[in-house]
């Protein structure tokens, strides 16, 4: 969940604070270092 607006998308009125390479490293950091294969939601 991405609690900020990102600079550059549809929703930024000139007031974003959160840089795409940041929401992307995060993400990215998250799918490498995950240990279960397996998530159950709902």
């Amino acid at each position: 969940m991405v609690l900020s607006t990102v600079k550059g998308t549809a929703w930024d009125a000139g007031k974003a604070t959160l840089e795409p390479a940041t929401v992307a490293q995060k993400f990215w950091d998250l799918y490498r270092n995950r240990t279960e294969v397996f998530a159950q939601v709902g």
